[in-house]
């Protein structure tokens, strides 16, 4: 990764003004809004637009007081088929916590009443960006006189499909991939099960969580693996020369130091840098979250 570039890594969410929508307003919104991405994207809707259209409005509906059978004969699916659906968006941090990825049906509609205008005031945001994006406010992006706001959105979206599209041709196979520009996080699963390694005990890697510290050169990661979680955390490749001191290993206080970057990850940073874009946190899983769409994968 070349270390001397600046980037930045502005979001591409607006702050709302203190009106929240209830629930018949914001289902109109996302119905609207649908409509928009439809028109404009035919049968090729990116994989994050797919994702919020299908699985937000469930939020909105058990945060509501019909009953949990009425909201499964709406949905005409099972309580597991929706608790798979809640649980996708917790792990991979979309509008619901990561600490609610393991949660029951009952225990995420107390969350959703408990926090029924926070989760309404991040999903109303959500779908008030695609409006801009995909409605008339986004024909006047064509303009000359394009806004500032609007052109670091713009070319925030294009360098994260850019970075999507460019890691398959740097070696990383996978399933599904999504770039959230709003906190520079990229989530890539159903990779192939031998990229990420094995462990120090010799068992098979299967998730890892890495922090990229650009700042100070330096990475830190959290494994999981069939024999259970462990830290790594290194220096970026050519970030400094030498070995790892004695103090680095001091400083970062891991269950193992990297002597040298591990290979999935020089090959995630290498399709970044061309894309001209820098992360702040990887999510790359062997496991296969599979959504209802089967959309391979998107940038977003």
């Amino acid at each position: 990764m070349n270390m001397n570039k600046n980037y930045q890594t502005e979001g591409i969410t607006n702050s709302l003004n203190d009106y929240v929508m209830g629930a018949d307003e914001l289902t109109c919104l996302i119905d609207e809004v649908a409509g928009l991405i439809a028109e404009e994207k035919g049968h090729n809707v990116p994989y994050c637009e797919s994702m919020d259209v299908s699985y937000l409005p469930l939020i909105i509906d058990i945060a509501g007081d019909a009953e949990t059978k009425d909201i499964l004969d709406d949905y005409d699916a099972s309580e597991e088929n929706l608790l798979g659906d809640l649980r996708f968006l917790a792990r991979n941090g979309r509008v619901l916590p990561e600490s609610l990825a393991e949660a029951d049906f009952e225990t995420f509609r107390a969350y959703a009443k408990e926090h029924k205008d926070e989760l309404f005031r991040e999903i109303q945001e959500i779908f008030e960006d695609y409006r801009k994006c995909y409605g008339n406010e986004a024909d006047d992006l064509e303009d000359n006189d394009e806004d500032e706001d609007e052109r670091v959105r713009r070319e925030n979206k294009e360098t994260a499909y850019s970075t999507i599209d460019l890691m398959k041709k740097h070696g990383i196979n996978f399933r599904f991939g999504w770039y959230q520009t709003g906190n520079d996080t990229i989530t890539v699963t159903g990779v192939t099960k031998d990229l990420l390694g094995l462990s120090p005990q010799g068992a098979q890697i299967t998730d890892a969580v890495i922090h990229l510290v650009i700042d100070y050169a330096y990475y830190t990661i959290q494994y999981d693996s069939d024999k259970g979680p462990f830290k790594a955390a290194g220096m970026f490749d050519g970030a400094k020369e030498g070995e790892i001191t004695s103090e680095d290993v001091e400083y970062f206080l891991y269950s193992i130091l990297h002597k040298r970057q591990p290979d999935f990850l020089t090959k995630l940073l290498a399709a970044c840098d061309e894309a001209g874009r820098v992360p702040t946190y990887i999510r790359i899983s062997t496991r296969e979250y599979k959504p209802a769409t089967g959309i391979d994968y998107i940038g977003s």
